[in-house]
């Protein structure tokens, strides 16, 4: 399996979006109908999260394993510090076992 991780942005890559939200409905089913109901009220997915994604068949192919990060900022002790926070972890069925969410994690 030819596969890539990169850290991705979609700003930059708009395509992506789909493709995420394609794996994640077969992962988890519910997520896609979420992330279509949060637009309309402002919350939107690609403004708040950071793709970490496994392709299969170079850059532009079909995402098998996600891992999303959340900019957290907060306030600690008086001093501003930004956290993260995971989220959306998935890998498509067929490929659990190999170690996608490892490599996207790392």
């Amino acid at each position: 399996m030819s596969a890539s991780v990169v850290a991705r942005d979609y700003a930059e890559e708009p395509a992506l979006l789909p493709r995420v939200i394609e794996l994640l409905g077969t992962v988890f089913g519910f997520v896609p109908d979420l992330i279509a109901a949060a637009e309309p009220i402002g919350l939107r997915w690609a403004e708040v999260s950071r793709p970490f994604v496994v392709t299969v068949g170079g850059a532009d192919g079909p995402v098998v394993a996600h891992v999303g990060v959340l900019a957290l900022p907060l306030v600690v002790a008086g001093r501003r510090v930004v956290a993260a926070g995971i989220h959306a972890v998935a890998t498509h069925p067929d490929r659990r076992g190999r170690g996608l969410y490892r490599r996207c994690i790392e």
